[in-house]
């Protein structure tokens, strides 16, 4: 049997990253429909845990609630390095030009984008492949890029 390549691999990776995502905002969605009385209050937040034999460390559930979608934001990219990193090895593996080691202030992608072309990204290139956090966790786009990162030149 044939094994998976990366990308089918990558895209099987993101879709259970997105249906683990869909099913705790759909569980969320949920239990904050069903317990909203009990978790705007601390106390009752607690005995409601406590009565599910659940041991919660914050009891802000609107703090909770933020902090669950920017863990599916996490998992993507996350998801997206292990891409990267196994994109990597096979061009460090297999590439048919001499390989250009990854500098520790590149990013994982501008390290593959100057395997696969075999040359330095021109300047003009640079600014769709070096990612830098965004402000807020906003969503840009940007040069085709489409991440949880601002785009930056």
């Amino acid at each position: 049997m044939q094994e998976k390549n990366i990308l089918n691999k990558y895209k099987e990776s993101l879709g259970q990253y997105c249906a683990i995502n869909q099913f705790v905002e759909l569980a969320t969605r949920c239990f904050v429909s069903d317990h909203k009385d009990e978790i705007k209050n601390r106390d009752d937040f607690i005995a409601l845990a406590t009565r599910n034999s659940i041991t919660i460390t914050d009891y802000d559930y609107e703090k909770i609630v933020n902090l669950i979608s920017k863990s599916y934001i996490v998992n993507i990219n996350v998801c997206f390095e292990a891409f990267l990193n196994e994109l990597y090895v096979l061009i460090k593996t297999y590439g048919k030009t001499e390989y250009i080691e990854k500098k520790k202030e590149d990013s994982w992608l501008m390290c593959i984008v100057y395997n696969i072309f075999a040359n330095p990204v021109t300047a003009d290139g640079v600014s769709t492949y070096t990612l830098t956090p965004a402000q807020d966790n906003e969503l840009y786009l940007k040069k085709g890029v489409a991440m949880a990162y601002n785009v930056t030149a």
